[in-house]
């Protein structure tokens, strides 16, 4: 039964994946906003799946880690769904229910790892980061159900910042499962950095003023960027390290979303229009550099190792860059 329940955790994990790149290209490169639905829909039941053949899994062998992660992504991907499907900026009956468990479960994991420290179980760290981060999530939940406050760019980096970072435990559980990876400290404490982050990211959103005008220099400025990530990457690839094709593949995927900012259409997205503007075609070529190098890092490098690098990259730069 134990093999039975693990092939069906291996299967889900693979359908969040394809789910959550789906949900991302529909969302950027199409733009389909009902297949993104549709795919952010499969990904939140694929990780509800995933946390109950976890808990299946775990009570066969006990791995606290792997529970923690489990229980916190199923936390990030419920959040980021309804924040997704709530578009008004008070919360609904389950928004409610759902910060006010993740509160709970935040002081019980705070109050085991601070027992932890005194009894010296090596887990104690883990449950207090867990807990600190759970509960910051929450709480800052609950200040924008009492404010009202949670909409227009805070709504989207809100949602984003849960789904990815349900993204990266995922990527970290499916590499032990999948490919026999050993989750060694330093990658789980860079599992739990990495969702820090994305809480920053998240706790930074405001309100965006109007889109720039379109400017030449901006295309010619993206296409040099393109131009040198795709020399990069012919470089690396001949090499035998996987980390720097990850952060290449994270600048890559990072600058088809600046490529997409730029091909922004005064008036609506009329297709035309959109064919006669060359960032366009850059938000093309940025994916197929980052799709390139993102494979051949995965085929040298840890799974956990090398998601966090693309996500900080391809979360971070594009953020700095505007």
């Amino acid at each position: 039964m134990r093999d039975a329940v693990i092939l069906v955790h291996v299967c889900l994990g693979a359908l969040a994946l394809a789910s959550a790149v789906t949900a991302v290209g529909a969302r950027t490169l199409l733009p389909r906003p009902r297949l993104h639905a549709l795919a952010g829909r499969a990904f939140t039941l694929a990780m509800v799946g995933i946390f109950v053949t976890a808990l299946v899994i775990v009570s066969f062998a006990f791995n606290g880690f792997l529970a923690l992660v489990a229980l916190f992504s199923v936390y990030l991907a419920l959040s980021g769904f309804l924040i997704a499907r709530n578009r008004q900026p008070r919360a609904t009956r389950w928004q409610k229910v759902l910060s006010a468990a993740a509160l709970c479960v935040a002081v019980l994991m705070l109050g085991s790892g601070g027992l932890g420290l005194v009894t010296g179980d090596e887990l104690a760290v883990v449950l207090l980061a867990f807990g600190t981060l759970m509960g910051v999530l929450a709480a800052q939940e609950c200040w924008y159900w009492a404010t009202a406050s949670l909409s227009g760019p805070a709504r989207v980096a809100a949602h984003l910042s849960r789904m990815l970072g349900g993204t990266i435990a995922l990527t970290a559980v499916a590499g032990q499962r999948m490919f026999g990876t050993v989750l060694r400290r330093v990658d789980r404490i860079a599992v739990v950095a990495c969702l820090c982050g994305l809480v920053l990211v998240a706790a930074s959103a405001g309100h965006s003023g109007p889109p720039p005008p379109r400017s030449t220099a901006v295309d010619l400025i993206l296409l040099g960027s393109l131009l040198m990530l795709g020399l990069l990457t012919l470089v690396l690839r001949r090499g035998s390290r996987a980390w720097p094709l990850a952060i290449v593949a994270g600048l890559g995927f990072g600058g088809a979303a600046l490529a997409v900012r730029a091909a922004f259409v005064q008036g609506g997205l009329d297709p035309s229009m959109l064919l006669s503007q060359p960032a366009t075609y850059l938000v093309i070529g940025f994916w197929a550099v980052g799709l390139v190098s993102w494979s051949t890092a995965l085929s040298r490098g840890a799974v956990a190792s090398m998601t966090a690098l693309l996500i900080v990259t391809e979360v971070l730069v594009p953020g700095f860059v505007g």
